[in-house]
This record gives C-alpha cells, sequence and structure tokens, in this order.
C-alpha cells in the first residue's frame, strides 16, 4: 500500500515507519482519550505520509479508503480531487443509495481545489455538482471535459490537451480506460 516509483516500501524502513507511528498514536490518544484508540488505516496513512515526506516526494497519490468524509486520507489538502466511478461500496457506512455515497465520497472536495469526476451512473453528477459549487472547487467531468475511445489495449483520452492515442493500461477492463483517462484528465 506504500510505494514509491512502483517499489513497495522496505521493510526496514516500514518498520521505523510503524515505530515512529506507533509513538505518535501513543501520544495522541493519551493527549486525547475522548477519539478513543486509532485505526490501522489511519497508522498506515501517517506511515505512508510520513515516508514520502522522508523520501522527499515532489507528487503523492493518496487513495481514500473508506468514503471520503471521515476518511483518514482527508487530512491532507490536495493539489486536485478525483472521484472514480461511483458503485453500491460500503454501504453500511457510506448509506444505502448511491446519492448518500456520493455526499460521502465528496467529502475529500476542498474548498478551491479542483476536482477530476470520472465517468458516474445517472443521478450522481448534479450531486457532486452541487457540493463542489458550494466549496468553490472548479470541476471537470468525464463525457463533458474529456473523452476516451477504444480498449484497454489500445485507447485515446482526448481533452483540452489534445489527444492522447496509442494508450494501454497493464490492467484488463472497460473501467481501467475509464480510470486512466480520469487520471490524465486529473495530471492535466
Amino acid at each position: 500500500r506504500i510505494a514509491i516509483n512502483g517499489q513497495p516500501i522496505s521493510e526496514s524502513d516500514f518498520a521505523a515507519a510503524t515505530r515512529r507511528a506507533a509513538e505518535a498514536a501513543r501520544r495522541v490518544e493519551a493527549d486525547h482519550p475522548d477519539i478513543g484508540q486509532l485505526t490501522t488505516f489511519e497508522l498506515l496513512t501517517a506511515m505512508a505520509l510520513d515516508h514520502f515526506h522522508r523520501a522527499g516526494c515532489e507528487v503523492t497519490v493518496l487513495e481514500v479508503g473508506l468514503g471520503g468524509t471521515f476518511d483518514a486520507t482527508n487530512v491532507v489538502t490536495p493539489q486536485v480531487s478525483v472521484i472514480t466511478t461511483l458503485d453500491l461500496e460500503h454501504t453500511a457506512v457510506l448509506g444505502a443509495t448511491l446519492s448518500d455515497i456520493a455526499r460521502a465520497k465528496a467529502g475529500i472536495i476542498k474548498p478551491g481545489v479542483p476536482v477530476v469526476v470520472g465517468a458516474q451512473p445517472d443521478g450522481i453528477i448534479p450531486t457532486l455538482t452541487e457540493i463542489a459549487a458550494r466549496r468553490g472547487s472548479p470541476m471537470a467531468v468525464a463525457g463533458v471535459d474529456w473523452s476516451w475511445s477504444g480498449t484497454w489495449r489500445d485507447f485515446a483520452a482526448t481533452g483540452n490537451w489534445g489527444t492522447f492515442a496509442g494508450l494501454r493500461t497493464a490492467l484488463p477492463g472497460a473501467y481501467q480506460v475509464s480510470n486512466a483517462a480520469t487520471a490524465i484528465a486529473a495530471a492535466w
């Protein structure tokens, strides 16, 4: 879960990051007993951020673990937020409907920070648009601001950058092409 340039964190760096995170967690939990015990995901997020900082990373990609509103990664103010295609997942935590899940996922949208939204089921874009507008966050939407065509073996992504053709993903599936085009839009 923690990698730099495709290389997983070394065992020794992982152990050192674990020691630092565990010590910090003990201090936080002692100083703020009302928050309870930190979760494994919160510790892993702290470890990843610490590792990236120590390695001098200029750009990092953080994947939200569960939802957005209450996720440990939400302590970061990003350069851009990305919401990929929503589905009925983690409904016990995020809500029973796609609209509920969209509102939970929109928790990553920070005031004034651009948000890139991948292809969505019907009815989701208005919810995300309303939240982004309320937060003053410019929004770029798949199918409106960029598009793609082809398969995972050979696809093109077209947007205000022009057209990038002859692209491929390492993983099969139409949703992989959609995600790759969304990543291109976010990078742009």
